[in-house]
């Protein structure tokens, strides 16, 4: 290899200070996004004791519903519903006192196969367009433990209301630096036979239990 060649390989002393700024800067970007984002994390308490009393209304932006029913036994069929709304008021010195009520819009349905998708929806099974709403409203609370409340309440779904309990498991709570509310954050789970209710179209190879999941962030108003 002659000297010229040489040369032109070796990387330059001007290239070597520019990668090794290029990689100061990046440091430097990663640690000041590190701490940005520890400024921005709020502080949450877990247990609801001392959680902050009031009316809260669902961040539907941060908030998902989901639902699952088994097919032949074999794995749980899954679908989501993207526009429902809830409401929750609570107060940490009496939380078996605690209501919530929610809305779920059932024309928004949503699976992964958009013709099945509108099977689902038609009179043979949801009837959106009859039944276009389902409600859940709660009659009373029990506390088991700092973070978990069961609230048993009534789930209008097909024109048929039947009592349903549903599980709350409670993350925390706090002030979100981001939008200066106080939210509180949870996951829910609510089981029912859609029997029940009189959607009993073939039974057991498509499952009777239907599993609600929502996961829930809530501002204070």
């Amino acid at each position: 290899m002659t000297s010229r060649q040489q040369c032109l390989n070796k990387p330059s002393k001007l290239g070597r200070i520019s990668r090794v700024l290029v990689c100061a800067g990046s440091l430097l970007l990663l640690n000041s996004c590190s701490s940005l984002l520890e400024l921005v994390q709020p502080k949450l308490a877990t247990d609801m004791a001392v959680f902050k009393s009031g009316d809260f209304q669902l961040d539907t932006a941060h908030s998902s519903l989901v639902f699952k029913v088994k097919h032949m036994g074999l794995s749980y069929f899954v679908g989501r519903f993207n526009q429902f709304d809830a409401n929750l008021a609570f107060d940490a010195t009496k939380p078996e006192q605690a209501k919530l009520g929610a809305v779920v819009d059932m024309t928004s349905l949503d699976v992964v196969d958009d013709n099945f998708e509108e099977t689902i929806k038609s009179d043979e099974w949801l009837d959106t367009e009859k039944f276009p709403k389902a409600y859940f409203e709660t009659s009373s609370a029990k506390q088991i433990n700092s973070e978990t409340l069961i609230f048993n309440g009534n789930l209008t779904f097909l024109g048929v209301t039947k009592p349903v309990d549903v599980a709350v498991k409670f993350h925390g709570a706090g002030t979100n630096l981001l939008t200066y509310s106080y939210t509180i954050g949870f996951s829910a789970e609510m089981k029912f036979n859609r029997s029940d209710f009189g959607l009993d179209k073939y039974i057991p190879t498509v499952g009777d239990e239907i599993l609600i999941e929502v996961e829930a962030e809530f501002q204070r108003n």
